[in-house]
C-alpha cells in the first residue's frame, strides 16, 4: 500500500481496564510502570516480543524518515518480502549498537551499504542509495557510496550538452545551472526503477540534483533530479 508512515508497537494493558483483569485468561505478563508494555502472552513469549518491539524501532528509523524512499520503493515493487527485509536489517543494526547512537542518515546508510553486500543486487541497491542520498539533499556521497567525482561529470557535460537546454537552463543562466547542480552518473537499471527511462534497455546517464525542493507526501522535501542521455 506505500503508506507515508508505518507505527509497529506493542499492546498496552492500562491499569483497571478490562484487559488488565484477564491476565491470567491470556497469560498476559505487561510493565507495571508506563506505558505498561505487554512483556508475554499465552502465544508470544519475552523474546518474541522483544524482537518485536527492536523491529518496530527499526521500521520507525528507517521507513519514517523518507531519506530512503526510492530503495523502499524498490523493496515493495519487486515483491521482496519486507518483513524479512527489516529482520535482516534489525541484525545488522543491533550488532553495530545502532540504537544507542544517533540515528543520522550517514550511519543508517552506513547500515544498508553493509546490508547491500549479501544481495544478489548489491551494485543496482547501492545504486539506489547514492541516489536517495543525494535527491535528499546531501552534496558529498558517504563511504561506501564514493563513485565518479561530481566536478569531473559537471566538466564532461559542460563541454558536451548545448548552450541552451529549456526548460533546465538558457544561454544566459547555463552558468549558474553548472554551479548550482551536483552531478552523478546511473546505470539504466536505476534510471527505470526511479522513474526516469521507461525502457529497459536504457545504456545509463547522467543525472543533475538542483537545490529547488519539491514537496513530497509528509514532512520531508527531496531535490529536484533532471536526467540526462
Amino acid at each position: 500500500m506505500a503508506p507515508h508512515h508505518l507505527q509497529m508497537g506493542l499492546l498496552k494493558v492500562l491499569p483497571g481496564t478490562a484487559i488488565s483483569r484477564a491476565t491470567d485468561e491470556f497469560g498476559l505478563v505487561s510493565s507495571a510502570t508506563p506505558p505498561y508494555s505487554v512483556l508475554a502472552t499465552r502465544w508470544l513469549e519475552h523474546a518474541d516480543l522483544r524482537r518485536l518491539f527492536w523491529l518496530g524501532e527499526c521500521l520507525e528509523g528507517f521507513y519514517n524518515n523518507r531519506f530512503f524512499r526510492n530503495t523502499l520503493d524498490y523493496i515493495r515493487k519487486t515483491g521482496e518480502e519486507p518483513f524479512a527485509f527489516f529482520a535482516q536489517l534489525l541484525s545488522i543494526c543491533q550488532a553495530a549498537d545502532f540504537f544507542s547512537l544517533a540515528k543520522t542518515q550517514e550511519l543508517m546508510t552506513r547500515m544498508l551499504v553493509e546490508l547491500a553486500q549479501a544481495r544478489p543486487d548489491r551494485e543496482l541497491f547501492c545504486e539506489l542509495l547514492r541516489f536517495d542520498w543525494l535527491v535528499s539533499g546531501q552534496r558529498l556521497l558517504p563511504p561506501g557510496l564514493v563513485a565518479e567525482p561530481s566536478k569531473e561529470i559537471r566538466d564532461y557535460l559542460w563541454h558536451h550538452l548545448p548552450e541552451g537546454n529549456p526548460p533546465h537552463y538558457t544561454r544566459l543562466t547555463r552558468n549558474e545551472f553548472f554551479k548550482r547542480g551536483i552531478f552523478a552518473r546511473f546505470s539504466g537499471t536505476l534510471l527505470k526503477a526511479v522513474g526516469l527511462v521507461e525502457d529497459d534497455s536504457f545504456p545509463g546517464g547522467y543525472v543533475c540534483f538542483l537545490p529547488e525542493q519539491e514537496h513530497v507526501a509528509g514532512h520531508q522535501r527531496q531535490r529536484h533530479a533532471v536526467f540526462f542521455v
